[in-house]
C-alpha cells in the first residue's frame, strides 16, 4: 500500500506543478519500489495554515477557508476524459486505475472509511453507497478533474505578506473526479 501511495504522491505532485494553477513542492527524487519507499520534495515557502489556525478569530478562519477553496479550484484547471484513482505517472500524464465514477467514488469512500476513519464514519457507509447509486446518472456528463483529497490546514500554505494561499503539499490522496462530485455528499448531509 505505501508503494502505491508514494507513486501517487510523486506523480500527482509533478503533474500538478505542470498542469494546474496551484503551487506545489518540486519532487527531487522518488522511489516507490525501494526497500523503504520515499518521495523527497522541496519545501513550500510561506506559513502553513495549521500554524495560525488556533490563534485566529472566526472571521479570519472563514477568509482563509475561502482562500483554500480558491487554491483547490486551481487544481481543477486540469481536465480529463476518464475518472479514476491516480496510481502513477509523471508531469505529462497520470496513470489511472480507471472506472465509472460511481465505482471509483464508492471504492475510495469505503477504503478511506475502513483504513483511516473506521470509528468516525462507520454508520454512514450504507447511506453513502445509496447516495452514490441514486445520483450516479446525475454526473455522467460532467468533466473530470484533479482533486487534492487532503486539504487539511497543514497541507496549505499562506503567503507571508498577502495572506493568499500559495500552494498545496501532500498529494498522496489524489484522484480524478467529476468536479461536482461533492454535491452528492453535501445534498445528503455527509460532509
Amino acid at each position: 500500500m505505501i508503494s502505491r501511495q508514494i507513486a501517487r504522491e510523486a506523480a500527482a505532485t509533478r503533474y500538478a506543478a505542470t498542469n494546474c494553477d496551484v503551487r506545489v513542492p518540486r519532487v527531487l527524487a522518488a522511489d516507490p519500489d525501494a526497500d523503504l519507499p520515499y518521495v523527497a520534495t522541496t519545501s513550500l515557502t510561506g506559513t502553513s495554515v495549521d500554524s495560525r489556525w488556533r490563534s485566529i478569530e472566526t472571521d479570519e478562519r472563514a477568509a482563509i477557508l475561502r482562500r483554500i477553496g480558491r487554491g483547490l479550484a486551481g487544481t481543477h484547471t486540469a481536465r480529463f476524459n476518464e475518472c479514476g484513482q491516480t496510481v502513477g505517472g509523471d508531469a505529462a500524464e497520470l496513470d489511472l486505475d480507471e472506472g465509472p465514477w460511481a465505482d471509483v467514488l464508492r471504492d475510495v469512500v469505503e477504503s478511506r472509511t475502513t483504513d483511516h476513519l473506521p470509528d468516525r464514519f462507520s454508520g454512514a457507509i450504507d447511506q453513502t453507497r445509496q447516495a452514490i447509486q441514486e445520483r450516479s446518472s446525475y454526473l455522467d456528463n460532467i468533466s473530470h478533474t484533479l482533486l487534492h483529497g487532503d486539504p487539511r490546514p497543514e497541507n496549505c500554505f499562506l503567503d507571508r505578506q498577502t495572506g493568499f494561499i500559495i500552494g498545496k503539499q501532500h498529494w498522496l490522496v489524489t484522484r480524478l473526479w467529476i468536479s461536482a462530485m461533492w454535491r452528492i455528499c453535501i445534498s445528503n448531509g455527509l460532509t
